[in-house]
């Protein structure tokens, strides 16, 4: 079929926190040798129809030797789309980023991202025997106890959307705008698991302004996880997402704390049906979250935009 009137992206799509296809968090990635814009990126979100896609551009494309900007640089602009939304920041976009660059043959130690929430880098494992390993340096964004009153006043609303377990604690991370609910001590991974959350119900105590998405939480015993958690941002249009890499720059601080484990590597799984498993290090000292794990290519292919599309 000849498409009139269009120009053709590279397309990727990359399965995050995970070592095997069709597991963790798929995400959709464009290469972007020229602008496109913001209503087309939308456009495209929604037609991928994953959690996030993210487009990739160089932060200054004519330094590029071979005129492969994606092999040799190793600094990008990057931007995440629900099929809703723009999102501040997402974890397993900027994964799934990064491993498309590294296939493409990137060869840098570390790539580094401007983003709405700043500069995130991510370097590659070199001393992983098998598959890509990645390691994410993003801000911590610790969760408090200080709930506005737009969240206070349906709290306890917002406890019954879950059934199945007992809430210990909510909090709130002001900076991403996520709920955390911790669950009782003594929750099991199964009880986490068979939850159910009435995501309707959940959308509908807040506006997207005041709260982007809800994350529950629970302690693993070490055995072998750290702490589990499963993630709800119906607002984006996310009813659970599978695996969830900024949630971590939260949970992070948090379990260092409560298990008393500063500075130590924490083994974090995501209970949904895709299942993720994440390594969560915690730098108190510098405000900073190193979220690692996994990924895998899963597609590659073309997509085609209009060419009036370009900004």
């Amino acid at each position: 079929m000849t498409h009139v009137d269009t120009a053709t992206v590279p397309l990727y799509q990359v399965d995050a926190f995970t070592p095997q296809l069709f597991g963790g968090n798929p995400a959709a990635v464009c290469l972007l040798h020229k602008s496109l814009e913001t209503a087309t990126m939308q456009q495209i979100g929604a037609e991928m129809n994953l959690s996030e896609t993210a487009f990739i551009e160089p932060v200054r494309s004519g330094a590029s030797v071979s005129g492969n900007p994606f092999v040799e640089l190793a600094d990008f602009n990057l931007r995440w789309f629900t099929p809703r939304t723009e999102v501040d920041l997402c974890g397993h976009a900027t994964m799934a980023s990064a491993a498309v660059l590294f296939e493409e043959g990137n060869q840098q130690e570390v790539l580094h991202f401007e983003t709405r929430s700043g500069r995130l880098s991510v370097r590659r494992d070199q001393a992983a025997q098998k598959g890509l390993h990645l390691q994410m340096d993003f801000p911590a964004f610790p969760a408090t106890a200080a709930l506005p009153p737009v969240v206070t006043k349906v709290k306890d609303k917002l406890k019954g959307c879950f059934t199945g377990v007992q809430t210990q604690d909510m909090l709130l991370s002001l900076d991403l705008k996520y709920v955390l609910v911790v669950l009782a001590s003594g929750t099991t991974q199964q009880q986490l698991m068979d939850m159910q959350c009435d995501t309707r119900q959940l959308e509908s105590l807040a506006d997207k302004e005041d709260v982007f998405a809800v994350c529950v939480t629970c302690s693993g015993d070490s055995k072998p996880y750290h702490f589990l958690s499963r993630f709800f941002a119906p607002w984006a249009g996310i009813d659970e997402d599978p695996v969830t890499g900024s949630a971590h720059a939260m949970l992070g601080p948090y379990w260092a704390q409560h298990l008393d484990k500063p500075e130590k590597t924490l083994r974090a799984r995501q209970c949904s049906a895709r299942v993720g498993e994440l390594q969560v290090i915690v730098d108190s000292k510098k405000s900073r979250v190193t979220v690692a794990g996994q990924a895998v290519i899963v597609s590659k292919g073309k997509l085609y935009v209009p060419s009036n599309a370009r900004s």
